[in-house]
């Protein structure tokens, strides 16, 4: 088995690193985690590592700035929106401050918690967004 890989399947996911160069026209390395502090964090995939008989995700983790609910002020909202607080409508999106670069860490792949959408806005390169999926287990 080799000590290196590029993708992995957890949780009935196939999550790719930054290293999978097959994988060019999605960002499939993008997740949300548990490091080891207990923190929820969110972060880049680089790589994947065998390390005796525990596989590890190599991750650059982001600066979370804030909640992203400051997204949906630049937009006109639907009159039927209006009673939510813009917070409400975007507890799933995260700021990430793009010009501070956190050291790699290491993480047990048990800590991946989920996949997340990276969206960069051209209008500020400075900074972008992480989105997580709506919970898809629960019915409504």
């Amino acid at each position: 088995m080799k000590d290196f890989v590029q993708r992995i399947i957890f949780n009935n996911q196939t999550i790719y690193s930054k290293d999978y160069t097959r994988m060019k026209k999605r960002n499939s390395y993008t997740v949300k985690f548990i490091s080891s502090e207990g923190s929820t964090q969110f972060g880049f995939i680089q790589s994947f590592v065998r390390v005796k008989k525990k596989f590890l995700a190599i991750v650059q983790p982001f600066e979370v700035v804030s909640r992203s609910w400051s997204l949906l002020n630049k937009h006109n909202l639907p009159r039927r929106l209006s009673k939510y607080s813009l917070h409400d409508l975007a507890v799933h999106m995260h700021r990430i401050d793009m010009t501070v670069m956190l050291p790699f860490i290491a993480i047990l792949i048990k800590n991946i918690l989920s996949k997340c959408v990276f969206i960069q806005i051209s209008d500020d390169p400075n900074y972008a967004h992480i989105s997580e999926f709506p919970n898809m287990n629960d019915g409504d």
